[in-house]
């Protein structure tokens, strides 16, 4: 009977191994968990969820970490729970543990801040080439986080993470290019990777690369083209080009003057706490309280 109770044991053991690895059964579970979420089956869903995380599976692990940590999908915000879940996965090397448990020592979430910890759990997943991971290695060493400001490290952590097709690396590259942050400074390299990131969407690249059109820096000059990037970057709630197409309607500047589309994009940032689109709109109000009321025939 202790044998069989013993080669019972052993089995189960070699179950939980093989499914906290990374087996068929563990992906489907967690697939399938997510797919419930998805479709607002949140009671299902968070309990076949939490039994593929409590089985050991990391990428379940993860899953459960962040709706711990952001209180979705009608969990209750828990960063303790978070930050478990996430050492659990890192104790398994999985890089997103890694990246997210590094996270968490960073910005002291669920446990006591620690940035040199986090740079270490951060380096060790991008040994594993998480882009993440060489995306905050880039910020922590560009901002002295955890480690000596080295702004030249930045710099090639933002490389590595770039290789990767990361909008954000490529904008990032481009700051660096154009203010000479970690390298010598490069115009046309900068406009390469602003234009690279605006092309795939990134907001803060737009309003950049279209500040370089109207002011003629490193591009040819073009209003017309500089209103194009600004309108795609407001239309991703972006303040400043909000701002700036409020200025362009107001002045005329790449576009036919227009005072209510300029009061519609200054009323847009302002929304969001823009100061200077205030300011434009109070101006544009004391204007028209200002001009002379037509006689009535």
């Amino acid at each position: 009977m202790k044998k069989i109770l013993l080669l019972l044991t052993i089995v189960a053991m070699a179950c939980n191994v093989a499914y906290a690895k990374g087996s068929t059964n563990a992906e489907d579970d967690l697939a399938e968990a997510l797919a419930l979420l998805q479709k607002g089956d949140t009671s299902r869903g968070l309990k076949l969820l939490k039994r593929t995380a409590h089985d050991g599976y990391a990428p379940a692990l993860n899953h459960l970490a962040y709706l711990y940590l952001n209180g979705a999908k009608g969990i209750d915000k828990n960063e303790s729970l978070a930050a478990q879940c996430y050492g659990l996965s890192a104790d398994q090397e999985d890089d997103d543990g890694l990246c997210g448990l590094a996270y968490c020592y960073l910005n002291g979430l669920g446990v006591r801040k620690n940035e040199t910890k986090a740079v270490e759990l951060f380096t060790q997943a991008a040994k594993q080439s998480n882009s993440d991971a060489y995306m905050r290695l880039a910020m922590c060493y560009s901002e002295g986080r955890g480690v000596r400001r080295d702004l030249q490290r930045a710099f090639n952590w933002w490389m590595l993470a770039a290789g990767q097709e990361n909008p954000e690396a490529w904008y990032q590259l481009a700051r660096c290019y154009g203010e000479g942050l970690g390298v010598k400074p490069d115009q046309g390299r900068a406009v390469q990777w602003l234009t690279q990131a605006a092309d795939a969407g990134h907001a803060d690249a737009q309003h950049a690369l279209a500040l370089r059109y109207f002011e003629g820096r490193g591009v040819k000059k073009s209003e017309q083209r500089a209103v194009q990037l600004w309108k795609q970057s407001a239309e991703q709630g972006n303040a400043d080009a909000q701002f700036c197409l409020g200025e362009c309607y107001e002045q005329g500047e790449g576009v036919k003057a227009d005072a209510s589309l300029a009061r519609h994009y200054y009323n847009l940032a302002a929304a969001q706490g823009d100061r200077e689109s205030q300011q434009a709109l109070n101006r544009l109000k004391k204007a028209q309280q200002s001009q002379p009321r037509k006689k009535r025939r």
